[in-house]
């Protein structure tokens, strides 16, 4: 009965071990199949941030684009995108908007290959594009590779991609689309990801928002201080501060600040 059981329990250990072995051998296929899987089933997001935008006429104000939830395992080198909004802004800067500037981000340069060198970082690329019947944008950017052209790190999480600077110059309500966009791997083959535009709204500025920041503060109340007294030829004559347009900047006009004293635009 005792050699039974002593084999039994051998028989039970060489299962055990046996069983470990095998998982060991899976580990690297399962994790492989994981990576897979989570790159099939989350796919990142382009995206026009923030995704609603109130503005009042004559405000400077800033668009991103973004990367969002991306996964290192989507090994993503290179994106581009095409940004459409519904006027003419691009070539014409024409009565809605004012183009201003584009410039790169700052996601992808976190994610340099080594080693780190002059060389290494990203190509960033703006071009416009005005032989279609709709003009638009194209941007797009890769990371570099190190000097055996290929890649160590690869970016991950969330961030700023672009960078676009507007004015806004007429009432209305706009729309901000990414008519088009391309993620692909260090293979040249495409990530599949969504997208997601934005809308923006254009209103009258508050009254007694001088600096045009969508609302009425100290600010405004320190940029007509330093206006005061003034008048057309005056040194510090500022005519943003004159808010009743009689040319000189007095206690009317702190008067008009002060009745609109914080008020904004959410």
């Amino acid at each position: 009965m005792r050699s039974y059981n002593v084999k039994g329990e051998e028989l039970f250990k060489r299962g055990i071990y046996g069983a470990l072995a095998i998982v060991l051998l899976l580990i690297p296929v399962l994790t492989k199949l994981n990576l897979e899987s989570a790159k099939a089933q989350s796919p990142p997001i382009m995206s026009i941030s923030p995704s609603r935008i109130v503005v009042s006429v004559g405000q400077v104000f800033e668009v991103n684009i973004m990367i969002e939830e991306l996964n290192a395992a989507s090994e993503m080198v290179t994106y581009a995108c095409m940004i459409y909004g519904d006027y003419d802004f691009v070539f014409d800067f024409s009565q809605e908007l004012e183009l201003l500037d584009i410039k790169e981000g700052p996601f992808m340069k976190q994610f340099p290959t080594p080693p780190n060198t002059p060389e290494s970082g990203t190509y960033f690329e703006v071009k416009f594009v005005h032989e279609y019947i709709t003009p638009f944008i194209m941007v797009g950017c890769i990371l570099i590779p190190n000097q055996a052209r290929n890649w160590t790190v690869f970016p991950e999480g969330s961030g700023v991609v672009v960078v676009i600077t507007l004015k806004a110059k007429a009432i209305g309500n706009f729309t901000l689309d990414l008519i088009n966009s391309w993620m692909t791997d260090r293979n040249g083959e495409e990530i599949l990801h969504s997208r997601t535009d934005s809308h923006l709204e254009v209103r009258e500025p508050l009254l007694g928002d001088l600096n045009l920041d969508s609302m009425v503060d100290m600010q405004d109340i320190g940029i007509a201080a330093c206006a005061f007294g003034s008048y057309p030829s005056h040194p510090r004559w500022n005519a943003d501060a004159d808010i009743n347009k009689d040319d000189t900047v007095n206690m009317r006009d702190i008067a008009l600040i002060a009745r609109n004293f914080g008020e904004e635009y959410q």
